[in-house]
């Protein structure tokens, strides 16, 4: 049933791209196994929306979105009890290959979104 749904998303998405449509899916796995599918389909009128360049502090993405480092031997950790993880990313910015590092945390466990709390 997941997967139908994610398929239906995606194809909801690509359908639509013309219209300023853009999509963040979210996918949980354990071991090989994956336990679940989340997607946002966020649709807007009028201008396309532009092509982030980079994650800013205070923006909530889905944990997937920002790669872990490798590497790492302890992958998450707390932080006044939130759960916490690095985070590495990479862009282009004025034809140049940037690279940067930074954190972000789950701050409200009902929500499928991370925020970035810190980026160097």
């Amino acid at each position: 049933m997941k997967i139908k749904i994610l398929i239906l998303a995606s194809l909801l998405a690509s359908q639509y791209s013309w219209a300023g449509c853009t999509s963040r899916i979210a996918t949980a796995v354990e071991g090989e196994e994956v336990v679940s599918t989340n997607t946002v389909v966020v649709c807007s009128d009028g201008e396309q929306p532009k092509l982030r360049t980079s994650v800013k502090i205070g923006e909530r993405v889905f944990e997937n979105e920002l790669p872990k480092l490798k590497n790492q031997k302890n992958e998450y950790f707390n932080y006044h009890r939130t759960k916490c993880r690095l985070f590495r990313e990479k862009y282009m910015l004025n034809d140049k290959f940037q690279l940067s590092y930074g954190v972000i945390c789950h701050l409200d466990e009902q929500s499928e979104f991370w925020q970035v709390v810190d980026k160097w």
